[in-house]
């Protein structure tokens, strides 16, 4: 009897024991998920490329909507089902409670969030081993193309990989709960963001396969799985015929050697080079922790994938994944940075993958060095992050001056050769034109069909986006008397020399220049 009672408590315990080692990681997580979040709030303005621009938009098309009081003169908005939402669907509604700056902090909060839950539910959904390796995901969060503010796509991408893993749970439920799951998770993929969309009917397509044993049984699962999904596809289609937006030229192969080493370098820095070198000292921590995890995998690779159709499909989509980030060129379909979207796909798809090595010292503190390199990128990235927003708040330093309400204005930035890959001030313009209800004529998206809001003719004539993006100086500003302030940085001496033809300076810092129209 007393045996039978050690015994119970030492159950008993033992279970307790455990209950606290899978509740302190998950504690764990949830602190660095919110330490993530904390960085975002404590920056007076988060760094991004395209940030100031989607903010201003919002509050142009929320405005316009309501009656267009500040910008009705300058802008028209056209309410289209783009596949390009994801950032305008989660946000308008928090235009009504909070100002933009706000709206912008919260929507990337929500983005963190959902990273932070995708990685570990893909993760589980495949392999219950891995589940300390979503602690990977930390470092990609903010990766290139987040930071040059792709956001639409950015938050379709947690999406994207929660909807795999409920296609694949659900692969084998019956007919009609798998058309409404199916349709209803690919419509608002479609609508948050195209490529995502795309990704995801490729992955339904590689589940029938790798889930079918026979020839035979593939064909009668890709066939069910056509009739499933048909509203969806009908969608995609529609889109690809009535666009007049896709280029002719949908697949323009590149595979010369110094593309593929570029593509190469890319990849293996995780998509976390966006402003410092000093970015790239994580990532080589990141690669080593990964050696191990990776080695395993391809080590124990042909055996896994015969004896599990999950491994089967992710292997499937990972290299079909790899295949179009190498082949595909920088711009697709209308869209650009096309390879470079595939880096954090590629990267979570390797996930479940990987495999923890089985060596005591390794799987006894991998949370501990997964929780050390996670804190040297956000240790990193704070940095880095505050050193942008230094210049953005210089870049800023002329708002106060009493612009007239509704002034058209304009950047004057030279594109630098030692430029870093992601540019904080390239839009930061809208910055301006959002404080003093203006126009900014570097408003790509008033020009762009993936977007809203539409300049109305009475602007006309304006300077090229291309020109005023990279060469500045090409412009000449005689032609433009519209444009009333310039916001000048780094303008060299022959530049000032032309300058001085149309404008004078009102303010002149370090790096930053403000510059009016001479009437």
């Amino acid at each position: 009897m007393l045996s039978k009672e050690n015994n119970l408590n030492k159950s008993t315990i033992k279970c307790v024991i455990d209950n606290q080692l899978l509740r302190s990681p998950l504690l764990l997580y949830a602190a660095l998920t919110l330490l993530h979040i904390v960085l975002v709030w404590v920056l007076p303005y988060f760094p991004t490329q395209d940030g100031p621009s989607h903010i201003y938009n919002l509050a142009i098309l929320h405005d316009l909507i309501n009656g267009g009081e500040s910008w009705g003169t300058s802008y028209t908005y056209n309410l289209r089902a783009v596949p390009n939402l994801g950032f305008l669907v989660v946000s308008y509604p928090l235009m009504y409670f909070f100002d933009p700056f706000v709206v912008e902090k919260l929507f990337i909060s929500i983005y963190i969030i959902l990273m932070a839950v995708c990685a570990p539910v893909f993760i589980r959904t495949f392999t219950p081993s891995n589940l300390p390796l979503a602690f990977l995901v930390f470092p990609v969060i903010f990766n290139y193309c987040f930071m040059m503010g792709f956001y639409s796509f950015s938050i379709a991408i947690p999406c994207l990989f929660l909807a795999i893993a409920s296609a694949w749970t659900y692969r084998n439920k019956k007919f009609l709960f798998r058309a409404i799951t199916l349709n209803l998770t690919g419509i608002v993929i479609y609508y948050l963001h195209l490529i995502p969309f795309v990704l995801f009917i490729t992955s339904l397509f590689l589940i029938s396969i790798s889930d079918s044993r026979n020839f035979r049984k593939i064909i009668r699962n890709t066939t069910l799985l056509i009739a499933i999904i048909s509203p969806i596809l009908l969608l995609f289609f529609y889109n690809y015929c009535v666009s007049k937006n896709i280029s002719s030229n949908l697949i323009a192969f590149d595979i010369s050697f110094n593309n593929l080493l570029v593509l190469l370098l890319n990849l293996v820095t995780f998509s976390g080079y966006t402003f410092s070198p000093i970015q790239l000292l994580p990532c080589s921590f990141l690669l080593f922790i990964m050696y191990h995890p990776m080695k395993e995998f391809l080590l124990n690779l042909p055996g896994a994938t015969k004896s599990s159709p999950g491994k089967i499909f992710l292997v499937l989509f990972l290299i079909f994944v790899i295949a179009v980030y190498i082949i595909m060129p920088f711009g697709f379909g209308g869209g650009s940075y096309f390879n470079q979207r595939m880096i954090v796909i590629i990267f979570l798809l390797l996930l479940p993958l990987l495999k923890i090595p089985e060596g005591k010292f390794y799987a006894k503190h991998l949370v501990s060095l997964l929780t050390f390199i996670t804190l040297v990128f956000l240790a990193t990235n704070a940095f880095v992050f505050h050193q942008q927003t230094r210049k953005i708040s210089e870049f800023l330093s002329g708002i106060n001056v009493a612009m007239p309400r509704g002034s058209i204005i304009a950047t004057y930035k030279s594109k630098e050769s030692n430029s870093p890959p992601v540019d904080p001030l390239l839009h930061a313009s809208s910055y301006y034109a959002l404080a003093i209800k203006g126009v900014d004529v570097g408003n790509y998206e008033a020009i762009t069909p993936f977007f809203q809001v539409r300049f109305k003719p009475i602007l006309l004539p304006l300077p090229e986006t291309f020109l005023l993006e990279n060469s500045p100086e090409q412009i000449n500003w005689t032609q433009y008397p519209s444009i009333k302030y310039l916001l000048g940085w780094k303008i060299d001496n022959n530049a000032i020399q032309k300058l001085e033809r149309n404008f004078k300076r009102d303010i002149s810092k370090t790096s930053f220049s403000l510059w009016e129209r001479i009437e």
